[in-house]
């Protein structure tokens, strides 16, 4: 019940905020979010690098160069393939939200808020939060498969630390890492819940050429999804690209940097499907 508020209010606040220049809405610069930020920026200083090293580290790209290799060697490639799998469904869905939902960063809307380089210095809008949604996703598979309360209590703890890191930094407001948390959440139950189909696609039993099939098809799905949701989108006129300006005049200084995972996320989905194929032969 308390869970459900969260994307109750998001929901009711993106209905009922004022068009934006360039079509934005959901904005929370009316709320108390920003103040929320620069409390914690206040009051945990002393934290910035430690916190900074945490945003770096839950980066989800890390999932793919690190997580999954070594559980691949530890609990075996099943369990690899699953957080695999968690990964690509959270970061695709990540953005399939982000477009619609938008919701600007606390650094675009007040400018005393600190920046700490590309960790916050992003190009996408910040509705739900990316880093959360993928971390909740595949650190909730990684529990699932150890079984154990030790492991829930370091994913309950690596999920606060993500998410404090992410607010801290200026990337995200607290109701955005929230929304991230319960998207991840719902992912994670979403990749269980299709362990079957999953294992199978794994499974020694399948040729290599229904494997190679059965993956172009999803492949294809997921571009023809984002492909029509991309023109829907843009032809109600809704700015989806109206962050890119936005982050770019946001900040300042020596973080003139602009972070953003196209460029890598493209590598990253080769590296992953590379990596599933060693994986599932």
């Amino acid at each position: 019940m308390m869970i459900a508020i969260v994307p109750a209010v998001a929901l009711l606040s993106h209905v009922y905020s004022p068009i934006l220049p360039g079509g934005r809405k959901f904005s929370e610069a009316t709320w108390y979010s920003v103040d929320i930020v620069k409390l914690s920026q206040y009051y945990l200083s002393d934290l910035d690098d430690f916190l900074s090293f945490v945003s770096s580290a839950s980066n989800p790209s890390q999932i793919l160069h690190r997580v999954a290799p070594l559980l691949a060697c530890t609990k075996g490639p099943q369990v690899a393939l699953r957080v695999l799998v968690a990964y690509v469904v959270a970061d695709v869905s990540n953005l399939a939200l982000k477009w619609p939902l938008q919701g600007d960063r606390p650094f675009w809307m007040d400018a005393s808020v600190r920046q700490f380089g590309g960790n916050t210095c992003e190009v996408g809008f910040g509705m739900p939060s990316g880093h959360v949604q993928v971390t909740v996703a595949a650190y909730a598979i990684v529990a699932d498969a150890f079984k154990s309360r030790t492991a829930n209590c370091l994913v309950v703890v690596a999920v606060m630390l993500t998410a404090l890191s992410r607010v801290h930094m200026g990337a995200h407001t607290p109701l955005q890492v929230s929304c991230g948390c319960i998207v991840g959440l719902a992912t994670a139950l979403a990749v269980r819940t299709s362990d079957r189909a999953i294992m199978q696609w794994g499974s020694h039993r399948m040729s290599n050429h229904a494997r190679f099939t059965y993956a172009a098809a999803v492949a294809l799905l997921i571009i023809g999804g984002i492909a029509a949701e991309n023109g829907f989108l843009l032809s109600q006129n809704v700015g989806i690209y109206a962050s890119i300006p936005i982050a770019v005049e946001a900040c300042r200084g020596k973080h003139t940097y602009i972070h953003t995972y196209m460029g890598v996320r493209i590598c990253d989905y080769i590296y992953m499907c590379n990596m599933c194929m060693c994986l599932s032969l």
